[in-house]
């Protein structure tokens, strides 16, 4: 698969990825003790309201790049200039 450049396109389009992932702990783990993040949301059941834990945002946002890159960007990108949520 390879990815679109801007002028491919359009407002409204939409992206179905073949990949879908379950985030395991030690992976979380590992981000978190990689970015020396203690936060007991990310490594402590006990202290979430969900009884699990919460996934590492900088590993979500991580994971939401690399799952989307086959379908946006995949051989058509020279540098990512900024991130925006709208």
């Amino acid at each position: 698969m390879v990815g679109r450049y801007y002028d491919d396109w359009a407002i409204g389009d939409t992206i179905v990825h073949d990949l879908e992932w379950t985030v395991p702990e030690a992976d979380n783990l590992t981000i978190c003790t990689m970015t020396h993040d203690p936060q007991p949301l990310h490594l402590s059941r006990k202290t979430t309201e969900f009884g699990q834990i919460v996934v590492n945002g900088i590993f979500t946002f991580g994971l939401m790049l690399g799952v989307s890159v086959g379908e946006t960007t995949l051989s058509t990108l020279v540098a990512n200039l900024g991130y925006a949520c709208w």
